[in-house]
């Protein structure tokens, strides 16, 4: 058997993909692997300017994307991304583990979007457990714990 590789941290825009992914980077350090951090965000953002994603300084600044984004709840989600995923790249850098980014495209089938990423070598995957009432899991949560080939964190 292959030793694991890599551990995969799906975020969202969420405060428990927050805390998913300071656990994720606290795992991948002691376990000595690769983090890849997956960020699951609209179509029309993926393969833009936006999906270097905005950041929120450029935002309240008053500048311009060349994607529009009309939504302000979007444009908010997207710029909450942008600062969690820095966050946690910054985390893994000033840890000593290395990281990977992947924006993935919200079209279709998510769930089957994030186990693609579940690849030999994959030690686990950490996400939030999505929904906010107790006791119960958000579809993403409950689709990867179901569907996944590797052990499921998931982060309350």
């Amino acid at each position: 058997m292959k030793p694991a590789e890599y551990l995969l941290v799906a975020v969202s825009p969420s405060e428990q993909s927050r805390r998913a992914g300071r656990l994720a980077v606290k795992l991948a350090k002691s376990l000595g692997v690769e983090l890849r951090v997956v960020a699951v965000m609209p179509a029309q953002v993926v393969g833009s300017p936006l999906d270097q994603l905005v950041k929120s300084s450029a935002v309240e600044a008053g500048i311009q994307s060349a994607v529009t984004v009309p939504d302000s709840v979007l444009r908010r989600d997207l710029v909450t991304l942008n600062d969690l995923v820095m966050e946690l790249l910054d985390e893994c850098v000033s840890s000593g583990v290395k990281a990977t980014y992947l924006p993935l495209s919200s079209t279709g089938d998510v769930v089957s979007r994030i186990l693609l990423e579940v690849k030999e070598g994959c030690w686990a995957v950490v996400l939030g457990a999505g929904e906010k009432r107790p006791g119960r899991l958000g579809h993403v949560a409950e689709g990867v714990a179901r569907r996944s080939s590797v052990p499921v964190v998931l982060v309350p």
